[in-house]
């Protein structure tokens, strides 16, 4: 499984890619935190390290992921101004790193006053105790990424090798894409791939 394209050394493979899901790539906080939103310019000034605080005084602690990580991809293709801060910030180790998703997400859920990045389906599906934050006014509800209000979004899709496939792994992508593997997906905080 993978949220971004392939990499030039992994076309030559002779993988098969298969979208199935899409999610809203969202900034959280830690629950203390009593911001509600967040801007792009906001979120570019904290990579720079020139906000440093939240509205109510309490200094903003900052959880990233390493370069290549999508959700830090999805931010340097929508935040004009990410990439240079973001590397400028990671050259001179800002901030604490993150290589997980799942390590990003617990860090987060325990650590007051923490920013950080993870995605409407996983807080979804694992109930997690992660503030999501308005991005530029705009909540990452299904609605608003299925119009693009909301523009942070990573596609999922699985990825094989289409004549090693086992008969079992193909009626699970069969149903994953089928109408009732799209109801599940959506309980789950997930979108349906297009």
């Amino acid at each position: 499984m993978i949220s971004r394209p392939l990499r030039e050394p992994e076309k030559g493979l002779g993988l098969t890619v298969l979208p199935y899901a899409r999610t809203a790539a969202i900034i959280g906080a830690h629950p203390t935190v009593t911001d509600d939103r967040i801007t792009f310019e906001e979120r570019l000034q904290i990579y720079k390290g020139t906000k440093t605080r939240w509205s109510d005084g309490r200094e903003i602690i900052v959880l990233t992921r390493e370069p290549g990580d999508t959700s830090i991809e999805v931010l340097e293709r929508e935040i004009p101004g990410f990439a240079p801060a973001y590397a400028e910030s990671h050259k001179a180790k800002r901030w604490t790193t993150l290589y997980t998703d799942q390590g990003m997400n617990r860090v987060l859920a325990r650590t007051p006053y923490a920013i950080g990045f993870s995605d409407m389906g996983t807080i979804t599906a694992e109930r997690l105790p992660i503030k999501v934050l308005k991005m530029n006014g705009v909540l990452p509800t299904p609605e608003n990424v299925l119009s693009g209000r909301f523009p942070l979004v990573k596609r999922l899709a699985f990825v094989f090798l289409k004549d090693k496939l086992p008969d079992g792994a193909k009626a699970f992508l069969d149903f994953v894409r089928s109408s009732e593997g799209g109801k599940v997906l959506r309980a789950s905080g997930y979108l349906p791939a297009k």
